[in-house]
């Protein structure tokens, strides 16, 4: 059987995601050995880009497990009275009312997606850490001056992730956002923390393997890979109890 040689953790807020690999690219080749690049085929080219689009979803469904908690945030959608066409425009619009956003409350976190919506109008979704909808439609809702907000109570944080980015992993290399900055997050967000048997520390690998330890995998599969071998992917679903409650935004004292 082949031999499992590295090992990969990613430790979140709920859970976490460990992947084991037979082999890894340490992105080191001597001259002797590189070759020129060749030119990809445009089904590589879309396979390419999706994986990327995908990379974009993990990285969000990520951020908002360690940033956010259900029952304390919103899901808001910004619409735009006009039918906004332009990216620039639309783009810029979400700035200013993230300005507004950062001034009026302290602690604020969000994250956000662009959207083209059937009309061709663009429209933003957020995960927002406000306390509830009542302080959202307070607070927040007047801050968009360019149309319709919609707030609602969030109690499944993933859910809300995989909505938001539906579009983001639908788009194809002929989509309008091909290539553009389609979600945006808040600064200040808490990183997950990640470990591997490559450049971790032994204190680090110890205290992922008491983390784990008596723990059986919640999901398990494993794939053959060209370039890494075998790879096997374990998640454990639990409270790791590893990072502090993530704040609540409130309104500023002037």
């Amino acid at each position: 059987m082949p031999r499992i040689s590295y090992s990969n953790y990613i430790i979140l807020r709920n859970y976490v995601k460990q992947t084991n690999y037979e082999r890894i690219n340490t992105g080191r080749r001597s001259a002797q050995t590189k070759q020129p690049p060749t030119a990809m085929t445009a089904q590589e080219l879309d396979t390419a880009y999706q994986y990327r689009q995908r990379a974009k979803r993990e990285k969000l469904l990520r951020l908002a497990d360690v940033n956010f908690e259900a029952g304390a945030c919103v899901f808001v959608t910004l619409t735009f009275r006009e039918n906004v066409q332009d990216y620039d425009t639309a783009v810029k619009g979400f700035k200013l009312f993230t300005k507004r956003l950062r001034r009026k409350l302290e602690d604020v976190r969000y994250i956000a997606t662009l959207e083209i919506q059937q009309r061709g109008a663009y429209h933003f979704h957020l995960l927002l850490n406000a306390p509830d909808t009542q302080f959202g439609l307070d607070n927040v809702a007047p801050l968009w001056q360019n149309g319709i907000v919609d707030i609602q109570p969030v109690t499944d944080i993933k859910k809300v992730i995989l909505y938001i980015t539906k579009d983001l992993i639908g788009q194809s290399r002929t989509h309008p956002l091909f290539n553009r900055r389609c979600y945006f997050v808040s600064q200040g967000l808490t990183p997950c923390i990640e470990v591997n048997t490559w450049n971790g520390t032994k204190a680090q690998l110890q205290k992922v393997q008491q983390l784990l330890q008596g723990r059986a995998p919640n999901k398990h599969s494993q794939v053959n890979s060209t370039k890494a071998g075998q790879v096997e992917f374990s998640d454990y679903y639990f409270a790791t109890n590893l990072y502090p409650a993530p704040p609540v935004a409130k309104l500023r004292h002037f």
